[in-house]
């Protein structure tokens, strides 16, 4: 699998970052952290991500085939 430009330290040092701190980027306050969303990121390597590298392959693939189709 590829490597992940996000390692799960840098995503939970930033997490730790952004409770209880207003931010311009960001229209509310985080008052506390989400154990569900806690859940997520630490899965999100192993549960979500496979999934989008196989749509991004599909993709691919489907975009040769239209240039392969166009050039006949």
């Amino acid at each position: 699998m590829r490597s992940s430009r996000y390692d799960i330290e840098k995503v939970d040092s930033h997490r730790l970052f952004v409770v209880g701190k207003k931010h311009n980027n960001m229209p509310w306050t985080e008052e506390k952290f989400d154990p569900e969303f806690e859940c997520f990121i630490k899965g999100f390597r192993d549960n979500q991500l496979p999934q989008i590298y196989g749509l991004l392959e599909k993709i691919q693939q489907k975009y040769r085939d239209i240039q392969v189709t166009r050039r006949n």
